[in-house]
């Protein structure tokens, strides 16, 4: 197990953490062996299973830092396994295996003290005012599983900051660029070999969106304040293979995310470059327009192939400005019936989780247009589906949380900072911005994968603060 150095409060390891994940690792794959020639020789299937396995658990109850790195990676995978009217899915387990594991750390080291985070407070009240609105729900037993998640959030929260102390938030950011990289390469494979029919999200489905317009401006970030040609041109492949990620979704939403975040995220940079004396930086402007470049011969080069089904979807998205139609006409009808049901109980809301059944709260939505693609469906809209289901109270939780993380990250962008903490500072202001911006026509941040991205970037954001301000 790795450890930290003398001071408890120090953040400095005494061994690099991919060089352990990579013995752990090492060490899984050799036992994977070994049961395939148990299993070869033996045929016991029972004990060719049980026997690694009970091992690999021993090491993530043991490792705690090992069973973050799998529950980290486990959020990417969507795989659910329905038991009746709840669904399992893996990083459900892998939470569970990780809270187990970080309990046995702290009994075995009588650590028995939490460090407080910034944002515990918003969250306490963000999960009151779930609370809140399960009590007054429409009916609560849909209320239950969103609770449920609003608690794991929070706890997700608490270890993201725990472990970005301890592992150091940078390696961790680094982590996630890698992640969202390589599944990006797999689903640009996969809508190439489809020739672009196909609207590809990969393992991750549909979550997949909010990994790629985080981790795009985050890449980009880190390729601004790269420490030189190298570390830039990495980054600038990691910016250019989630771009094509974006594009093989056929989404909009992200897409409109990078397009606004990235004008944000330059002007910020431009405005530390006129102000900063004696560190040298040699990003220029003109690599980003040379990448746009590229993107729009290839996108002219192939518009009538691979680039005709995301060109229409584009072109619709357009059209659906002044006259909505499809999707666009949808959400509208979503975000009316999100309000309906806020007029309905403005305090406490309809109760959390019970939009999906919005048609049978307010029967008179059935006459509209597509009524019946809104019965089971999310608002498409985080903001406005708390307002339905949560309430006046439920929403400024929400609405607290975003305004005080920006509130936050804005201080952080300071000038008389190195490189290396401008790529991590800038790459954390970013992504709470998106978070800020998001909220108001996406629908996946407070349940699910998305929920737990949103316990990543806060905790992350919550470690920095520490880092820059210990006694905050």
């Amino acid at each position: 197990m790795l450890n930290l150095n003398n001071n408890p409060e120090s953040h400095v390891l005494t061994k690099p953490d991919l060089g352990y994940l990579s013995f752990t690792l090492s060490f899984i794959a050799t036992l994977f062996l070994s049961v395939i020639v148990y299993f070869t020789i033996s045929e016991n299937y029972i004990t060719a299973l049980a026997i690694p396995g009970l091992i690999i658990l021993a090491i993530i109850f043991f490792n705690p830092r090992f069973a973050y790195y799998l529950f980290f990676l486990s959020i990417a995978i969507f795989a659910p396994y329905k038991i009746g009217l709840v669904s399992i899915h893996p990083f459900d387990i892998c939470m569970g295996l990780l809270l187990i594991s970080v309990a046995f750390d702290y009994i075995l080291n009588v650590r028995y003290q939490l460090r407080p985070a910034f944002f515990d407070k918003q969250f306490l009240f963000l999960i009151f005012a779930t609370f809140i609105s399960a009590v007054f729900a429409y009916d609560i037993s849909y209320s239950i599983v969103p609770l449920i998640r609003v608690l794991l959030i929070y706890l997700a929260f608490r270890l993201t900051f725990k472990f970005s102390i301890e592992i150091g938030v940078r390696k961790l950011i680094i982590f996630y660029i890698i992640l969202v990289t390589i599944l990006s390469c797999y689903n640009s494979y996969l809508y190439l070999i489809s020739y672009g029919e196909d609207r590809v999200f990969g393992i991750t489905w549909l979550t997949y969106e909010t990994y790629a317009m985080t981790a795009l401006p985050m890449a980009t970030a880190f390729f601004i304040w790269g420490k030189n040609k190298k570390e830039r041109l990495l980054y600038l492949f990691s910016i250019i293979i989630i771009g094509f990620g974006i594009i093989a979704t056929q989404s909009r939403a992200p897409l409109l995310t990078v397009m606004i975040a990235l004008p944000v995220l330059f002007y910020f940079s431009f405005k530390n470059f006129a102000v900063r004396k004696g560190i040298h930086n040699n990003f220029k402007l003109k690599n980003f327009i040379y990448v746009f470049l590229i993107f729009s011969i290839a996108v002219f080069s192939f518009h009538d192939t691979i680039f005709s089904g995301v060109l229409e979807r584009y072109e619709s998205f357009i059209i659906s400005i002044t006259d909505p139609e499809g999707s666009i006409a949808l959400r509208l009808i979503l975000w009316s019936a999100a309000w309906q049901a806020f007029l309905l109980d403005p305090i406490t809301g309809i109760g959390i989780g019970n939009f999906k059944v919005i048609t049978e709260i307010i029967p008179q939505i059935q006459m509209a247009t597509l009524w019946e693609r809104v019965a089971n469906m999310s608002a498409h809209n985080v903001f406005l589906q708390y307002l339905a289901e949560t309430g006046i109270i439920g929403a400024s939780a929400l609405l607290i949380l975003a305004v005080k993380g920006l509130k936050n990250v804005l201080p952080m962008i300071r000038t008389q900072q190195s490189n290396k903490n401008l790529q991590v500072s800038s790459a954390i202001f970013i992504a709470i911005f998106i978070f800020f911006i998001t909220i108001f026509y996406t629908r996946d941040w407070t349940w699910g994968q998305g929920g737990y991205l949103l316990a990543f970037f806060f905790g992350l954001t919550a470690a920095q603060k520490h880092n820059q301000e210990p006694n905050y």
